[in-house]
């Protein structure tokens, strides 16, 4: 991760929301496992991948500290996104794999997580 930014609230001392962003990157390069002779594209390597991510969330205890709520959503648009594909492929009556390393451009992910947790109470 290159920066980011993150706030939190404590609404209640059991009770907290959050918001934040931070900017990703994965560096470009060259796909040595490529087969140029198969697909000359993998000479011209792949460019660097970027991401934005931003995440908000609420994490709580409950019931003396005895049950854990949190949920969490998160939104992530890519920009170059680096893929992995591979094709098998019939050249001169031989079956071959080629492989590639693609942006593929634009990429959004979408998701959201919750966590909850009893714990017995050790009083």
């Amino acid at each position: 991760m290159s920066r980011g930014l993150g706030l939190d609230y404590h609404l209640t001392p059991q009770l907290m929301t959050y918001v934040s962003y931070s900017k990703g990157f994965k560096s470009g390069g060259f796909d040595m496992r490529g087969n140029a002779a198969l697909y000359p594209q993998t000479e011209n390597g792949y460019g660097s991948e970027t991401a934005d991510n931003y995440e908000a969330g609420i994490k709580s205890t409950m019931l003396d500290d005895t049950l854990l709520l949190n949920f969490t959503v998160f939104y992530d648009p890519y920009s170059n996104a680096q893929i992995g594909v591979q094709q098998f492929i019939v050249a001169g009556g031989v079956p071959q794999n080629v492989t590639a390393v693609l942006n593929a451009g634009k990429q959004i992910t979408e998701a959201s997580r919750s966590n909850r947790l009893w714990r017995r109470s050790n009083r």
